[in-house]
């Protein structure tokens, strides 16, 4: 699940702040990935929701998203290529 914040209550701890869900994902792990170990099974995550973001952000016209998306392309260049 990806969720979101109001930009106010960023300075306080992250159980205090009120988060609302922006998009939830799931996927079914192969034989191989489910012999992961657990930082590769977290890594792995982490880095498909990059790709979920990434590609929803190329989809949108909005200036705003479109910033984010140039942030996002130098910061993890190799998300553009994804094959998603």
């Amino acid at each position: 699940m990806i969720t979101q914040t109001h930009p106010d209550q960023l300075d306080q701890p992250i159980p205090g702040q009120k988060h609302e869900p922006v998009a939830f994902l799931s996927e079914t792990l192969t034989k191989t990935q489910l012999r992961w170990g657990v930082i590769e099974k977290e890594s792995f995550t982490i880095i498909e929701t990059i790709i979920f973001c990434s590609s929803q952000m190329y989809s949108h016209s909005s200036p705003i998203i479109a910033t984010w998306s140039m942030c996002l392309i130098h910061c993890i260049p190799w998300t553009n290529n994804a094959n998603r």
